[in-house]
């Protein structure tokens, strides 16, 4: 996955995807600061050029994005 300013701009995973065209987001959660647990991530909502839905995060912890799922 590709970003710029912080937003997905290239997605492929697996076979699915393509320049990403319309997103939602960020959609920011953090929680368990207090222990190892802890996570801060910002969840989007991504469409991609080959008519793909789907549900990317940036973990900001770890600075990695990952593909959570595809719409149906």
């Amino acid at each position: 996955m590709d970003a710029v300013d912080g937003r997905p701009v290239l997605v492929w995973v697996e076979a699915i995807g393509g320049i990403v065209v319309a997103w939602a987001g960020p959609y920011r959660f953090a929680g368990d600061w207090w222990d190892d647990r802890r996570f801060a991530r910002d969840d989007f909502d991504v469409a991609t050029t080959d008519g793909s839905l789907l549900r990317l995060h940036f973990d900001r912890l770890a600075r990695r994005w990952f593909a959570d799922g595809v719409y149906d």
